[in-house]
């Protein structure tokens, strides 16, 4: 194995802590959350020799350093009189389009039962439910630039790649013994994941 390969294939790749802040509004009756967050990734590789020298190791070849923004979202969250509450999360790394995250409202009964509806993320796993603010790493899976070929498996690329685990738009009822012990996930998606939908509108 050379050396170029060696070095492409632990390419440097850093991401930096979110940024986030957060505002909230409370009454009796209406508690308000305005907040959003910053995330910036950077990561340099060899693979950036034009035009394609003929013993390089590397299938394609990019800038040699990339800055770019992996997450700037603004979230709104409420919740009225303890039964009901929504939360909107758009997302503007695209910069040219703006993503949405979540768009969900939903009613509790109790912990035995909420019903929830909207675009949001389908129960799948444990893993996929935890949101990117409570993870130690940015990244859940490995890309390194220049090999896109590079096969590097997750419990989280799985799940994606097979349309399993995402956001979806669907209904979702759920619930939790007062114990915590045992908890259920019951729901009816549309399968029209923001991931899967722009892949369908690439072909």
């Amino acid at each position: 194995m050379s050396q170029r390969w060696m070095f492409t294939a632990v390419a440097l790749l850093w991401a930096a802590p979110a940024f986030s802040q957060g505002v909230e509004l409370q009454s009796k009756a209406l508690k308000l959350k305005f907040s959003g967050r910053v995330q910036v990734q950077a990561g340099t590789t060899t693979c950036d020799q034009f035009p394609v020298p003929a013993n390089s190791a590397c299938s394609e070849q990019v800038a040699g350093v990339d800055l770019r923004l992996r997450r700037a979202r603004f979230t709104v969250e409420a919740q009225i009189n303890e039964k009901i509450d929504f939360k909107i999360q758009p997302d503007y790394s695209a910069i040219t389009k703006i993503g949405l995250k979540d768009a969900w409202g939903r009613y509790t009964w109790g912990k035995a039962a909420r019903l929830k509806a909207g675009n949001f993320k389908r129960p799948f796993g444990g893993f996929t439910l935890v949101s990117s603010t409570q993870i130690l790493t940015i990244e859940r899976v490995l890309a390194v630039r220049g090999l896109p070929n590079l096969i590097a498996p997750s419990y989280s690329s799985f799940t994606l790649a097979f349309n399993l685990s995402d956001r979806d738009v669907g209904v979702q009822l759920d619930g939790t013994t007062s114990n915590g012990l045992f908890s259920y996930w019951a729901g009816v998606f549309t399968g029209r994941s923001e991931e899967h939908t722009s892949e369908l509108q690439s072909h």
